[in-house]
């Protein structure tokens, strides 16, 4: 009977510790909006709390219990372990005072001791139902004078999967200190071992929403990083517009000059650079459709790049990029590598005339590909098996940057069951990616 007075006296602790950290913390709604956490602390605190009062030293028992509400608090609201550290001692001191002031009370009023209090049912459960009133009516008149620890939310977020490991090596301390208790009370055994295998199974059951969570947190990173790429490319086609209206404001004040000198062949002239200019004009820049608008103002500012650099670039998207259920920004990070690897490959031929890199997409039975390939020296075999590896790059310079493109090109095209084949010859090096068709990443719908 006095366990399970304990445990719901512990949970009414536990809903109204959570309520004022989330406050302190400035992480309010925090309960309203993930019910599924809220609940599995409360029966983790409520558990740990009211086993480790029966199987554990009374000094350790306090202290442990301290670290495993820091931890456990930092890491299902995702806070600042310094923060969390501060607002939890905030919460503790107030609830303390609480109890010892009406402990004191009961010790006036009944006529006992506190060791007799806490150790006798009826009181244990009038102080309990005391204590925890006024802990309701505190939390209440905070969150209703909505008094503020400033700094507390701000502090940097912290690495969950740290405190994760964290939390589960304070439970292995747990559980070693508390063998000598269960080896000498052996009635309990039983007990203690429920009491493992609900830990971890509530642990197992946070891992998972926390592993969610990041996967969702993830895909809108990528999304962010896409629109983050998409507003650079989107820049780099305004300085290109930027330059060519200085270059337009220029050649129109030739034109104007030519007429202003009225030669007998200004005409002839007039007519050969305004054909010359054209010819400029449309191998400035392309726009292209791929399908994917991302990787459009990518190429946009790399026909630019490319013909600045003496390069022609083609590309014939006979399938849109729609067809393939990749991220954004995972799709222009694998063309923009594999782009950005041709132009430095050409680029180390010289002054060769020809120079182009062509992006192709098409379909067969099973698979949708890309291609993209230059007209570069070729790759030998060597350099082919090695060239995804990390770090590795044929660059001369040393930077430490380099060799890192085409790795993560892998590692991209492997998350959504891809394949990567590259063929190299003097007449041309081509990169064929596959993906299949069913729309599957790592053996999951996408």
């Amino acid at each position: 009977m006095e366990i399970v007075v304990d445990g719901i006296l512990n949970i009414v602790d536990s809903f109204l510790f959570l309520v004022l950290f989330t406050f302190f913390t400035q992480t309010s709604g925090f309960v309203k909006k993930n019910i599924l956490k809220s609940i599995i602390f409360i029966f983790l605190y409520s558990l740990i709390i009211t086993i480790t009062d029966l199987i554990i030293p009374e000094g350790i028992e306090t202290f442990l219990n301290i670290i495993f509400m820091v931890l456990l608090l930092s890491f299902i609201t995702r806070t600042n372990l310094i923060a969390s550290f501060i607002a939890n001692a905030i919460v503790f001191m107030l609830f303390f005072t609480i109890e010892i002031v009406v402990l004191l009370v009961l010790m006036l009023v009944l006529k006992m001791d506190i060791e007799l209090i806490s150790t006798t049912l009826s009181t244990k459960i009038l102080g309990g139902i005391i204590i925890k009133t006024l802990e309701l009516i505190l939390t209440i008149f905070i969150i209703k004078s909505n008094f503020r620890i400033k700094r507390l939310g701000e502090l940097k977020k912290p690495n969950t999967l740290f405190q994760l490991m964290a939390l589960q090596t304070l439970m292995i301390a747990i559980i070693i200190l508390s063998l000598t208790y269960v080896t000498s009370y052996k009635s309990n055994f039983i007990l203690y071992n429920v009491f493992i295998v609900v830990v971890y199974l509530l642990f197992f059951v946070v891992y998972v929403i926390d592993y969610k969570e990041r996967e969702r947190l993830n895909a809108v990173q990528n999304r962010f990083k896409a629109q983050d790429e998409y507003i650079k490319n989107i820049e780099g086609i305004l300085n290109i517009i930027r330059k060519e209206k200085h270059d337009f404001s220029n050649h129109l004040n030739t034109i104007l000059a030519m007429c202003t000198l009225n030669k007998p062949d200004t005409i002839q002239k007039i007519g050969n650079y305004i054909r010359k200019l054209s010819v400029k004009i449309i191998n400035t820049y392309h726009f292209f459709n791929s399908g994917n608008d991302y990787v459009d103002g990518m190429l946009a500012v790399k026909s630019s790049s490319a013909f600045e650099q003496g390069i022609q670039l083609d590309a014939d998207f006979k399938v849109p990029l729609k067809s393939l259920n990749i991220s954004d920004c995972d799709i222009t990070s694998i063309i923009g590598n594999i782009t950005d690897n041709a132009f430095e490959a050409i680029k180390s031929t010289g002054e060769s005339a020809d120079k182009k890199v062509s992006i192709a997409t098409f379909e067969d039975n099973t698979d949708y590909c890309i291609s993209i390939s230059n007209n570069g020296p070729a790759i030998s075999e060597k350099d082919i098996s090695r060239i995804f590896s990390s770090g590795f790059s044929t660059k001369k310079s040393q930077e430490s940057d380099h060799g890192f493109g085409l790795y993560i090109v892998q590692q991209l095209i492997q998350r959504y069951n891809g394949i990567v084949t590259v063929t190299s010859t003097e007449e041309k090096t081509e990169f064929l990616i596959r993906f299949v068709k069913d729309g599957k990443i790592n053996g999951k719908a996408g």
